[in-house]
């Protein structure tokens, strides 16, 4: 069954990016099928190749509003010249609509806007502001991201800023760790511990981080790690209480700076 439609160009096109809104609801778990071709074609009026995709949709509508947050600290001091900063979003936005348009990166003292890329993740959840060129030491910056329809959905982006201020210069060293609880050795463990492990530095937090906690001669056990908002805390709470009078081996993984 072909569904009845209504369709506009992005920017007031015709351009690159054409949206087809359904004039009623979509049926719940239900696969469709996009059909495209004839007639769109270019400005020199080469025909498109016809093609299709095909999604499936869920058990109900989507009205909630999606949210930005610059993954850096309010002024955050010393982030290298190397650094790339990002915003996080609380669902999947549209790629199509995330670029150097919306998103914006400044030098907040003169003003002028910083030449970049923009990229969005793959499970669209962030999205990074690279530079062209490094920044400038011991500078204070600005990003933007502006609000609008730019969920997967359609419904309003929140938008976000968030300022930092570079250091001398570029960042590379890999982040160390500065302390772990339950300390190396210790005796007497509670069986309700959680572990709790300390950085040199602040770290990423949509890195695919993770502790791994294994009794000797058992597997690893089930648990989530969380990063705090201080962004250089990682707790492992385990889904059970640990073994008595059982020997575990902490393993830290999947970290990457937040300067890089």
């Amino acid at each position: 069954m072909c569904i009845r439609d209504s369709y506009y160009w992005a920017d007031s096109g015709p351009g690159t990016i054409l949206t087809f809104t359904p004039a009623q609801p979509l049926q719940p778990n239900t696969t469709y099928t996009v059909n495209y071709g004839t007639p769109l074609a270019d400005t020199a009026g080469n025909a498109l190749t016809p093609g299709s995709f095909t999604f499936t949709t869920s058990s109900g509508a989507d009205t909630a509003t999606n949210y930005a947050a610059a993954d850096f600290g309010y002024f955050q001091p010393n982030l290298g010249t190397n650094f790339a900063p990002k915003v996080t979003f609380t669902k999947p936005i549209n790629p199509v609509d995330i670029n150097t348009s919306t998103l914006f990166l400044y030098n907040y003292d003169s003003g002028k806007y910083i030449n970049g890329a923009v990229s969005v993740a793959p499970n669209g959840l962030s999205a990074t502001f690279t530079p062209s060129l490094p920044l400038l030491p011991n500078t204070a910056y600005r990003l933007y991201m502006s609000y609008g329809p730019y969920d997967m959905d359609g419904n309003s982006l929140s938008g976000t800023y968030g300022y930092f201020i570079t250091g001398n210069g570029s960042e590379l060293a890999p982040p160390t760790v500065a302390s772990v609880y339950p300390a190396n050795a210790t005796a007497t463990v509670p069986l309700n511990t959680q572990v709790v492990v300390h950085f040199s530095e602040a770290i990423d937090p949509t890195s695919n981080y993770s502790i791994t906690l294994t009794p000797v001669g058992g597997s690893p056990v089930t648990g989530t790690a969380t990063l705090a908002s201080d962004q250089v805390t990682l707790t492992f709470v385990p889904n059970a209480n640990l073994l008595g009078n059982t020997q575990y081996t902490v393993q830290v993984s999947g970290l990457s700076l937040i300067h890089i």
